[in-house]
């Protein structure tokens, strides 16, 4: 049993760090949605102006993306967010220039997602590309899944 003391302390605490997720824009997390861990790095491919692509593997309440897209300059911040609607599950990346300067060349970024906690009733997938590029594909993957 907390002493009257301790119990004022500790709620004290809470509201504090309650406070201080507000401030950050922190936000609740929803449980049952999709999670999005993604790496990117600079790759070589073959031929850089070829169409963005990607594929996907399905595992049991996850699935693994992997492919390459392209920004016009090397100084771009890739970032991903998943979203379920009904069976379709998209996920967003998100180039997003750093603000500093760059010489003007194509560059291929490769990329890897893990998407946890997707819906066994996901049936479709759709990879796409946003942000302020424009003049390159959007669409990475749209392809029907069967979820284990």
């Amino acid at each position: 049993m907390l002493d009257h003391a301790t119990h004022s302390s500790i709620s004290s605490l809470l509201a504090a760090l309650v406070l201080i997720a507000m401030g950050t824009g922190c936000s609740a997390v929803d449980p049952a949605s999709p999670n999005v861990v993604l790496n990117v790095q600079q790759v070589s491919v073959p031929n850089p102006l070829a169409p963005p692509a990607a594929t996907v593997a399905v595992g049991r309440g996850s699935l693994d993306i992997a492919g390459y897209m392209t920004t016009p300059y090397p100084c771009y911040q890739l970032t991903a967010e998943a979203q379920q609607s009904g069976a379709t599950l998209t996920v967003n990346l998100t180039a997003a220039s750093t603000g500093s300067g760059c010489a003007a060349v194509i560059t291929p970024f490769g990329f890897t997602a893990h998407v946890a906690q997707v819906s066994s009733s996901t049936s479709h997938v759709r990879v796409q590309q946003t942000g302020a590029v424009s003049g390159f594909p959007t669409v990475l993957l749209d392809q029907d899944v069967a979820m284990p």
